[in-house]
């Protein structure tokens, strides 16, 4: 049955599934951004209606903001926040609020800039 929350909003924990199921592709894109964009956040937007997250398209993006915007708590995450090894989100709430969540990788898992590293390995050997 499709859910009825407005386009392009995460119920309570799709953000977990999705990262879950998703992590390291997240990663890859996160860390190629950064290296492309400097500092920012990976912003996600759902483009469908159905009530499993992993059957919808979830839009990736990514915004870095000027000096102390988009307000001070966020400027200052983004600040902090090590590229190699965490990652900054942002995604619309079904209530409508905007929620910036900073992730570390597990210890168990790849962090974002060996997973990068592993594909320039790949791509070159590839070529």
């Amino acid at each position: 049955m499709p859910m009825t929350e407005p386009l392009g909003r995460f119920a309570e924990d799709d953000f977990d599934i999705l990262l879950g199921a998703c992590r390291e592709q997240i990663a890859l894109f996160a860390f190629t951004q950064y290296k492309e964009a400097g500092r920012g956040v990976v912003t996600l937007e759902r483009q469908g209606h159905e009530e499993d997250i992993l059957h919808d398209k979830v839009d990736l993006g990514y915004g870095v903001y000027v000096s102390g915007k988009p307000d001070a708590a966020t400027a200052g995450m983004i600040k902090a926040y090590d590229p190699a090894w965490e990652i900054v989100f942002q995604y619309l709430q079904t209530d409508g609020n905007v929620r910036t969540v900073r992730i570390r990788t597990a210890p168990s898992n790849r962090h974002p800039w060996r997973i990068y590293l592993f594909e320039q390995l790949v791509q070159g050997e590839e070529q």
